[in-house]
């Protein structure tokens, strides 16, 4: 095995996939993955640039998928010739991950009726390899690690790797990619890319970020609007109940007017009547000295209640 860095460009591999894809019409699907600055996306950038010698900024969709379909309807169009590549870069980013293993079966099942009759090379970079459902693993035919970027020697370096499934006992193997010697190679490098402007790949980058910040941001003031419309509806209910709870002192005047009512009507104690009415009768005796002694037709009218 070699483990010093190895040109990919200087192997036959890139002659090879071109020669399967415009002579053999052979379709293929690569997957990368790796984290944020590990260069995946320029090493796939510049491997698309050497087999397709058309391929640009144009033919990149970066975390929305609809620019990724257009480009397959274009293929579908005969507007890509045989040989085309395109990538989708950071692929589903946009989409929760739920929706987007949902969303995966169909689309992959769309890019293989497409690369197979048209002759085309997708590449799909992803952070991680488990954001990629195991049935699209299972039709990638290369699977590429970022390793990282040396900006001052304009290299990218990633690991990469032939898959074969084998259907019979439903495992699916991955080799280390060999180099023209039949050597395997775990290290590669590759030139940066030199068919795209930096600036705008970048710019199209900052705009995916943006897009991603402003609906993190609408999911939160989402959440935290319910939150705050919940804790305004309990305030206003609390207000509503204050309003409907009668007061002390009107309790007082509901309640303490029976007192007498019952004291006469059951010949019993003004101790006993404010017990049954379950009433302080301290409190009773103080309301009773503040107000005027009920006359009897107004006791009367207090027994009715």
């Amino acid at each position: 095995m070699t483990y010093t860095e190895l040109n990919l460009e200087k192997t036959p591999f890139i002659d090879k996939i071109r020669d399967e894809l415009i002579n053999h019409e052979q379709g293929k699907f690569i997957l990368a993955t790796g984290a944020p600055g590990s260069g995946k996306s320029m090493a796939m950038i510049r491997l698309a640039e050497k087999i397709d010698e058309n391929f640009s900024i144009d033919r990149i969709s970066i975390g929305h998928l609809t620019p990724f379909i257009k480009l397959l309807q274009q293929a579908n169009e005969g507007k890509l010739p045989h040989g085309s590549c395109i990538l989708a870069d950071e692929a589903g980013v946009f989409l929760p991950a739920r929706e987007w293993h949902s969303a995966q079966n169909r689309i992959l099942s769309l890019i293989f009726q497409v690369i197979r009759k048209y002759g085309l090379l997708v590449i799909f970079t992803v952070p991680a390899k488990r954001m990629i459902d195991i049935h699209g693993i299972i039709l990638a035919r290369y699977y590429g690690v970022g390793r990282g970027v040396n900006y001052k020697k304009k290299r990218s370096y990633f690991t990469f790797y032939e898959l074969e499934y084998d259907d019979w006992s439903d495992h699916l193997y991955r080799h280390l990619l060999k180099d023209g010697n039949g050597e395997k190679v775990n290290i590669w490098e590759i030139a940066l890319p030199q068919s795209i402007d930096f600036e705008e790949y970048e710019r199209k980058k900052d705009e995916m970020i943006g897009k991603l910040l402003k609906k993190a941001q609408d999911i939160f003031t989402k959440i935290e609007g319910k939150a705050g419309g919940e804790e305004k509806e309990k305030e206003t209910k609390k207000k509503e109940q204050k309003k409907q709870k009668p007061s002390i002192e009107g309790k007082r005047r509901l309640i303490y007017p029976r007192v007498p009512v019952l004291m006469k009507e059951l010949n019993i104690s003004e101790f006993r009547a404010c017990n049954l009415l379950g009433i302080d009768q301290t409190d009773y005796r103080r309301w009773k000295n503040t107000m005027i002694v009920p006359h009897e037709e107004e006791l009367s009218a207090v027994a009715a209640i």
